[in-house]
């Protein structure tokens, strides 16, 4: 499976509203782009603004440590994670859905590129 990607999830509410929902992917990629180019900006913002100080530099760096910031994503991973969730009990998923059914990388794809990001 390599490793687990934390993502931005959208209802079906917010992606019908598409320039609502472009808007909010575009922040995620841009945001997700100035991160990884400066992770010293990441560590404070996340420290200071998300956890209101209540994370420590070590704490952070121990999350960190199986995490990264990243806007890379595909309907395969989504697959194989779900498929991974149901062998192991995760989200107790008796018929999960495909991923193919529900999974929608449009808005993603747009902002990557309108952003010029690779």
């Amino acid at each position: 499976m390599g490793e687990p990607s934390r993502v931005l999830v959208m209802s079906e509410k917010l992606y019908a509203q598409k320039s609502v929902a472009a808007k909010v992917m575009r922040c995620f990629v841009k945001a997700t782009s100035e991160f990884r180019a400066d992770l010293q900006h990441a560590e404070r913002y996340v420290r200071e603004q998300m956890f209101k100080g209540q994370l420590s530099a070590e704490d952070f760096q121990d999350a960190m440590s199986n995490a990264s910031y990243t806007y890379d994503l595909s309907e395969e991973h989504i697959e194989v994670t779900t498929q991974a969730m149901q062998k192991y009990g995760v989200g107790r998923m008796a018929s999960p859905p495909r991923a193919a059914d529900w999974v929608r990388l449009d808005l993603l794809r747009e902002a990557k590129a309108d952003l010029k990001v690779k």
